[in-house]
């Protein structure tokens, strides 16, 4: 019995609070209209560890932001002529301009309103992952560092 209570001190539960963070920066990066800049900047005046923080809501954020760009490799090309009257050119100019800029637009997919945008057009265009995934990634995280840096 005595092994089992000393193994459990090893094995630390994560706090519901990271747990929370996690959700809202998940979903803030979706069209869900969910503010984690306002939960981060709570937990992080309430002596939470700022490095634990700014991991948990930087990943949460990117893998929100990487749902995004997913549904937008789902979307067809065909669609938006059909449905939007957009020319296939015209899509195609987007897209080498797009190409051009390789990830730097990725860095604004922070921004509320035209940042989820940002992603689903990466992935409708079919950009490299990759690319994508650092940019964004570092404009998340850069975000989420300024919000701890100044709580």
């Amino acid at each position: 019995m005595g092994w089992c209570l000393r193994a459990n001190r090893k094995f630390r539960i994560p706090k519901t609070s990271m747990i929370a963070l996690f959700f809202s920066s998940f979903l803030a990066a979706t069209i869900i209209p969910i503010s984690s800049e306002v939960h981060l900047a709570y937990l992080s005046s309430s002596n939470e560890d700022p490095i634990l923080l700014l991991a948990v809501a930087s990943v949460g954020n990117f893998l929100g932001g990487l749902t995004c760009y997913y549904l937008g490799l789902l979307g067809k090309w065909d669609w938006l002529s059909k449905y939007f009257k957009i020319k296939i050119n015209t899509i195609e100019k987007y897209k080498a301009k797009l190409e051009r800029l390789r990830g730097w637009p990725a860095l604004f997919c922070w921004l509320p309103i035209i940042g989820d945008p940002i992603a689903v057009s990466y992935g409708f265009m079919r950009s490299p992952v990759i690319s994508f995934s650092l940019f964004m990634f570092l404009g998340k995280f850069l975000r989420y560092l300024v919000i701890i840096y100044f709580v």
